[in-house]
């Protein structure tokens, strides 16, 4: 039974030990110093609407020295000319002898001191972002934010309306005629290749089957008249070339 015991918590060692430590690190927000992520055991977060951040791992990153007095709870940052100092709980920071008010108090979580994102822009003069795509800090310049996705375009898939009920000219000598206005009460009827009054519809022209205008006249505007008097009965102005 012990053996059997030993074997199931060597098999739960192993298989603890394969599991990505990332996966533990899903949804935490990243950080992004000058062209690289900087991994901290203290991972950043939000408190009230403002992002604070690891000041140890930030600073040291920026090439500053950070001291902690444990007495007074002051962390002091040094770039070599200026001192900065941060105390524990209060809404300001110390250089020289003033005090420059901040967004939100300086916190210990977990042993690490954190501060608000927008002191870092005011003393290190960065360029502070945040990647809210990625939940990533961004401090400095060169960091590739990932484009917004665009909603795709939509597009018409509604298949073209056909025209529907219009006949079809079957034959070279066919007239598509539409007197009423009503798009499905056609007639057609056939154009004698002798036609002696032929109208224009669109111009309320007409002309005699060998005047030079009537080849003109598109098919689907092509009207026969049997005599002069029903096309001029039609509203049809007789052609003042072919005078038919």
């Amino acid at each position: 039974m012990n053996k059997k015991f030993e074997k199931l918590f060597l098999t739960f060692i192993l298989l603890f030990a394969l599991i990505p430590l990332h996966a533990f690190a899903q949804g935490e927000i990243k950080l992004w110093i000058d062209g690289n992520y900087v991994e901290s055991d203290a991972a950043p977060f939000i408190e009230e609407s403002r992002t604070l951040v690891p000041l140890r791992v930030i600073s040291e990153n920026l090439g500053l020295s950070v001291d902690w007095n444990g007495e007074t709870k002051e962390v002091t940052i040094s770039n070599g000319e200026e001192n900065y100092i941060f105390l524990i709980g209060e809404k300001y920071y110390e250089k020289s002898d003033s005090q420059i008010p901040m967004d939100a108090a300086p916190k210990i979580v977990s042993d690490r001191t954190f501060v608000p994102i927008r002191v870092i822009a005011e003393l290190f003069n960065k360029e502070v972002n945040w990647d809210n795509a990625n939940r990533t800090v961004v401090i400095g310049s060169g960091y590739n934010f990932a484009p917004p996705v665009k909603d795709p375009v939509q597009k018409n898939l509604e298949p073209k309306k056909e025209a529907e009920n219009l006949p079809t000219a079957t034959k070279p000598n066919t007239l598509v005629s539409n007197n009423t206005g009503n798009g499905s009460n056609f007639n057609t009827y056939d154009i004698p290749t002798t036609a002696q009054y032929v109208g224009n519809s669109s111009k309320k022209k007409l002309h005699l089957g060998s005047c030079g205008s009537t080849k003109k006249i598109a098919p689907h505007n092509r009207v026969v008249f049997s005599s002069r008097e029903e096309a001029i009965n039609a509203g049809y102005v007789p052609c003042k070339r072919c005078n038919p």
